[in-house]
């Protein structure tokens, strides 16, 4: 069979943890599938699986798949301000959450100002993710999984219920962000208010 591998990407190598095809556990042998879908499990010991597997602990869920990658949506959340003193940062309108994230943090480092959602993704790490392989999503990538419900009972099945509305890391001219809620409605909001975050994990394969 041939040797696949899952990478996720991070912010400052572009390389990172390893997502293997093939995983023991216990007595039994998992392989992961040939095609990746929304909804399937990516668990800390590398493995994707469309089904949890005792005693494994999943630390996200495949949200938006495309040709050679995808974006997985982690389990754990927080509830901050976008930023709590006036961040503006000047970004292309359909620019992905990767890519929005290296600039909001550049642009923070440079004006001396907070990005405290993005900051958040950014240092995110645990069991199988490392520090840097996270981002904030975009406004479009945020509604896609919203509004997926394969994808939200998934995450639910796993502990990371998600909640009704989320800031993204599309802002726009006048200032504001764009918060999402319930994949079907966007919102312009005061980027000082505190509402929820969620990062995505981006992995090529």
């Amino acid at each position: 069979m041939e040797q696949r591998n899952f990478k996720t990407e991070s912010a400052e190598s572009r390389g990172g943890n390893a997502f293997s095809e093939k995983q023991m556990f216990g007595s039994k042998r998992f392989v992961m599938p040939r095609q990746i879908e929304p909804g399937m499990f990516v668990f800390a010991d590398g493995l994707v699986y469309p089904e949890a597997i005792d005693g494994q602990e999943i630390v996200a869920v495949v949200g938006i798949v495309r040709k050679g990658e995808a974006l997985a949506v982690v389990l754990k959340e927080a509830c901050l301000p976008w930023s709590s003193d006036g961040l503006f940062v000047r970004m292309r309108r359909k620019v992905t959450g990767m890519e929005a994230t290296r600039l909001i943090l550049e642009t923070a480092e440079k004006t001396g100002k907070h990005a405290e959602a993005a900051q958040w993704c950014a240092d995110f790490c645990c069991d199988g993710i490392e520090r840097g392989s996270c981002f904030l999503p975009s406004a479009t990538e945020l509604a896609s999984v919203l509004r997926n419900k394969t994808v939200c009972t998934a995450l639910g099945k796993a502990g990371g219920e998600l909640s009704s509305l989320y800031w993204s890391a599309s802002q726009v001219p006048s200032g504001y962000v764009w918060y999402v809620y319930s994949g079907l409605h966007r919102y312009q909001g005061v980027i000082s208010n505190m509402r929820p975050v969620r990062s995505m994990l981006f992995l090529r394969f």
